[in-house]
């Protein structure tokens, strides 16, 4: 299991994001990708 699958993401995105050499999330995608996929809403500014 890759790590943006522990995340929740399909595991098809997750092979496409493989295959593009992205192989772990960043530090905001770690706490973003949960919530969004639980249906919560957020503002992220960087």
């Amino acid at each position: 299991m890759s790590a943006f699958e522990e995340l929740g993401l399909h595991s098809d995105l997750c092979a496409v994001l493989e295959k593009n050499g992205i192989d772990l999330p960043t530090a905001i995608q770690q706490e973003s990708i949960p919530l969004t996929l639980g249906g919560r809403r957020f503002m992220c500014l960087c």
